[in-house]
């Protein structure tokens, strides 16, 4: 049986109605885009959470300097890979990071995960162990150290 080649249908006029895509007429229209401005403005308030633990795992402060240096140039790379990975999992309307997405993203990341020096295991219970403490903090009546 042989099909007969389907003809387009006309919408008449409504080509000549249709309005053009415009990013400021979009549901993207509040979306601000990342500048240099934004992404610097970003990585110091990341920042400031890290930085006691940094200070505890890193004594020398040019060590730590330069750690710092190293996190920030690479810090827009690191940004995509949490948005990439974090609305990959997505608990609900939330972006979040689940403990299997976490380990398998860090077993991408070339040989950090290398079962000699750090195992999937020890981002297991870092992982919880980040989790338990903002629960921690999150629930009142849980009292403080």
């Amino acid at each position: 049986m042989k099909c007969k080649p389907r003809t387009l249908k006309k919408l008449g006029a409504r080509d000549k109605l249709r309005t053009p895509w415009k990013f400021s007429n979009s549901c993207f229209k509040s979306y601000k885009p990342d500048t240099a401005a934004l992404l610097d403005k970003c990585f110091e308030f990341d920042w400031e959470f890290i930085e006691s633990k940094v200070e505890y795992l890193i004594k020398n402060t040019s060590e730590r300097e330069n750690v710092k240096k190293y996190i920030k140039k690479n810090y827009k790379l690191l940004r995509d890979a949490y948005k990439l990975t974090a609305g990959q999992d997505a608990q609900g309307n939330q972006m979040s990071i689940g403990k299997n997405s976490f380990g398998a993203l860090m077993q991408q990341c070339g040989d950090l995960v290398d079962n000699k020096t750090l195992k999937l295991a020890d981002l297991d219970i870092g992982y919880i162990a980040v989790k338990a403490a903002d629960m921690k903090k999150a629930n009142k009546l849980i009292p403080a150290d």
